[in-house]
């Protein structure tokens, strides 16, 4: 008796899944930001609600308008947040630590009921279609400040002699 391609399809992807997540967690190179936040690929991937935007991107892959990341590709002299003065702004400095955002991320803890962590953030964010929206509200809205600052910040260095 032949399996029912609906059958072979599962465990395909099963299969699949179960590779990928064994290379996500074996690779001690590669995306270890990312997967600090997103540990389980299936459960990620399989999520009835929510969509990766440019904003949430940006904060899971530390690529985009963070100090470091602009530091790193030639676009700034030093990765110090804009902001604080820490020495080293990256997502992580950014959407948990920064004290500029610190009142937003309350706002955020107190409606999701707990701190807001790298290592909860995917827990959260899949418990419902409202804490997801939450958080990426937060990540949009910061993100979306600190990229006008850049443009505003380059404006100046374009326009100067």
């Amino acid at each position: 008796m032949r399996p029912e391609t609906s059958e072979v399809r599962e465990e395909a992807e099963s299969m699949l899944n179960r590779t990928w997540q064994g290379r996500w967690d074996s690779d001690e190179a590669k995306g270890r930001w990312t997967h600090k936040i997103i540990r389980d690929i299936s459960r990620w991937r399989n999520r009835r609600h929510g969509h990766t935007d440019y904003w949430l991107t940006q904060a899971l892959t530390n690529h985009g308008c963070f100090s470091h990341y602009l530091h790193k590709i030639g676009k700034l002299g030093t990765s110090e947040c804009w902001y604080c003065g820490h020495h080293d702004d990256d997502a992580f400095h950014t959407i948990f630590e920064c004290d500029a955002w610190e009142t937003r991320r309350f706002r955020v803890e107190t409606e999701i009921g707990g701190r807001l962590q790298p290592e909860n953030m995917m827990d959260h964010m899949l418990k419902d279609k409202q804490t997801w929206d939450t958080i990426n509200g937060f990540v949009r809205e910061v993100l979306q400040k600190k990229t006008e600052e850049e443009r505003r910040r380059q404006a100046i260095v374009a326009a100067a002699p």
